[in-house]
């Protein structure tokens, strides 16, 4: 709360008090991957509260990340299903055009009567001051997001925005919605235990647990082994069974260091842009966010997913498109340095003004102060850096 105090002071200075048309937010409020759904809804319930109560905010604009996907599901089975159960669509759009959402939606219980809420996904256009302003959430721009259509690319082609959701929804519901909600069960909350050890290098319980699951495989191959009368089947299950699982492991235990050295789960989180990167933004930009023939030479393309802020430009020269991109940042704190003291969190959300100038309100040191003091005496935090003196890597 205080912290979103500060940030709202912030935006109180840039606006000189006048009030926001829209609150435009790019994702991942709600966090389904590690939350329990009841959980995850009272917060949002609790961050959407704040917001209405700065009273910085005419309406509000939501596009889902890959964190809350499961709400554009429920959302998009609810009002083209649901609401037709007398005559229900064999097929519905799982990807809203350029510039349409859908209001009202069951998440305006969130919100006091009187306030408005629209839901949009993966993208949202706005004109502002006569440029062109494009949003998302950003996970499409990583092959992670979208690997079923790239493992199909050869069968299967995905020609538009609708395509791309359809094909790779089950693989984000599975990943970051049923999986998160299958294994936070009773004390262990597996997921959450192995994201805790992979981000904070701790790769001896990590090699414990491959062992286990090797042994595991280990036995089901015993049960499944050649007969003893095939001299050449048991010679080959004798390798597979005492070669296979180590160098399974070997594989297995390079990538889970490789993860750890970056001190977080995963080294997408803190992407920046350049390389693929670049490539992918022109690659989305040109396949799935406008049309063939259309020329932009003052367009703007606002994201957050990777969780680094960034202010650049990028050029496509083939479709003369000229683009300002812009990435808000992440408030997840998720990172350890040597010392094992928590780093703090860069975000940069920005203001748009009428006239269609782009100002980023930056992360003070207020801001910075302010969380480093919650780090160091929050007893949640100190229960976490707690548990790392007793499972030291």
């Amino acid at each position: 709360k205080q912290m979103m105090e500060l940030l709202f002071d912030e935006i109180r200075k840039a606006t000189q008090g006048e009030r926001i048309q829209q609150c435009i937010l790019l994702g991942d409020i709600f966090e389904f991957s590690f939350a329990p759904y009841g959980l995850a809804m009272k917060n949002g319930r609790w961050f959407f509260g704040q917001l209405v109560e700065s009273g910085l905010f005419e309406e509000y604009v939501y596009i889902p990340g890959n964190h809350d996907h499961h709400l554009w599901q429920q959302i998009c089975e609810d009002h083209y299903v649901a609401e037709e159960l007398d005559n229900p669509p064999v097929d519905y759009p799982r990807a809203l055009p350029l510039g349409k959402t859908i209001s009202p939606t069951f998440l305006n219980k969130l919100l006091p009567d009187g306030e408005v809420l629209h839901v949009t996904y993966p993208n949202y256009h706005a004109q502002i001051g006569g440029k062109d302003f494009y949003f998302h959430h950003g996970h499409f721009l990583q092959r992670l997001y979208i690997a079923a259509s790239n493992l199909l690319k050869d069968t299967i082609r995905t020609d538009d925005i609708n395509d791309l959701e359809m094909l790779n929804a089950p693989f984000l519901e599975f990943g970051w919605y049923n999986l998160g909600q299958a294994y936070n069960v009773g004390n262990q909350k597996i997921l959450d235990r192995f994201y805790f050890l992979l981000k904070n290098n701790k790769t001896q319980e990590i090699d414990n647990i491959l062992n286990m699951l090797l042994k595991k495989f280990d036995k089901w191959a015993s049960r499944n082994k050649a007969p003893r009368w095939n001299p050449i089947g048991m010679v080959t299950d004798t390798i597979i069974r005492w070669a296979g699982p180590y160098f399974m492991k070997r594989i297995l235990y390079k990538h889970t260091q490789g993860l750890a050295k970056h001190q977080h789960a995963s080294s997408a989180r803190h992407k920046r842009l350049t390389g693929s990167m670049r490539e992918a933004v022109v690659e989305y930009i040109n396949k799935y966010l406008l049309p063939p023939g259309t020329e932009c030479h003052d367009c703007h393309f606002v994201f957050g997913h990777t969780h680094e802020p960034e202010n650049d430009m990028i050029h496509d020269p083939e479709r003369n498109l000229r683009f300002h991109l812009y990435n808000t940042g992440g408030w997840i704190v998720d990172q350890v340095d040597d010392a094992n003291n928590f780093v703090l969190p860069q975000m940069a959300p920005i203001i748009i003004h009428p006239d269609g100038t782009v100002k980023a309100i930056a992360f003070t040191e207020q801001h910075q102060a302010f969380l480093r003091h919650q780090l160091e005496t929050d007893p949640n935090f100190i229960r976490i850096k707690q548990q790392q003196v007793r499972n030291p890597a």
